[in-house]
């Protein structure tokens, strides 16, 4: 099962579309209610969950409904914990960092511990987990400024700060509102990989060294997150408009596949 949703032509509408594989078939789903302002989804049992800024939206499939559930601070991205439980973070009015865990479907929060982080004020921050139970938080004072990588284990109560990076190939999401700063952040056999701009960026959490490759400006589409997935060894994108200052935005049909640095 594969569930999508969408900003209808009106702009205020989210429509939502289940594909199911075994038939090959779309069918419509009920309306999620969701705007545009998405920012993350995770696939857990036999639920679809997607993160907006305001909520956590659980589609069940046995009973074709939505539910939701009011996040108690601005979310800017959310992990899926070896738990079940969803991590997300906020940044507050004055740039500080909120974390927190919930239960998709719940009103079962626990907060999470913000100790460990440097000052902000934070612009944009992004969160991803591990099969090892740790949650990795790349974080950054703005679009031109250093990412900082954290780290934290299970039942830790402080991040540890493990890396610094000046270069910007590791990325953070915010609220960019364009297609042009979406990012792509995964965790993938131990390794960061972040994707904004056709800038890619590789970080051993293992030993601790960065890989970067900046894709060519004229390849098409550009490496945009919003339309980008990470496929074994690859990054596959596609159908994204072009990152290029100099041109207005396009949707060029082809795709555009990138070994990604070992």
């Amino acid at each position: 099962m594969l569930v999508t949703q969408g900003q209808s032509a009106s702009g205020d509408v989210s429509d939502s579309m289940i594909y199911s594989p075994s038939s090959d078939t779309w069918r419509a789903a009920p309306s999620s209610g969701i705007g545009t302002n998405v920012v993350d989804h995770f696939a857990i049992d036999n639920s679809a969950v997607i993160l907006s800024a305001e909520a956590v939206h659980v589609y069940d499939h046995d009973t074709e409904a939505w539910t939701r559930g009011d996040t108690r601070f601005p979310v800017v991205d959310g992990a899926l914990m070896e738990t079940g439980e969803v991590a997300l973070v906020g940044i507050g009015e004055e740039g500080e960092l909120s974390f927190e865990a919930v239960f998709p479907g719940s009103d079962t929060y626990r907060p999470l511990p913000a100790r460990g982080i440097q000052e902000g004020p934070w612009d944009r921050a992004s969160l991803v987990s591990s099969e090892r139970g740790e949650l990795w938080l790349v974080s950054s004072r703005g679009a031109t400024s250093p990412s900082f990588v954290y780290s934290l284990a299970e039942d830790d109560t402080s991040w540890n700060l493990a890396y610094e990076d000046a270069s910007l190939h590791l990325q953070a999401s915010g609220n960019q509102g364009s297609p042009a700063e979406s990012v792509l952040l995964e965790w993938i056999q131990g390794n960061l990989v972040s994707v904004r701009a056709g800038s890619i960026g590789a970080y051993d959490t293992d030993t601790g060294q960065l890989t970067a490759y900046q894709a060519d400006n004229d390849a098409a589409p550009c490496l945009l997150g919003d339309y980008s997935v990470v496929a074994d060894d690859q990054l596959v994108s596609w159908s994204g408009p072009s990152c290029r200052n100099d041109a207005p935005p396009s949707y060029p049909a082809e795709g555009l596949i990138v070994d990604l640095p070992s």
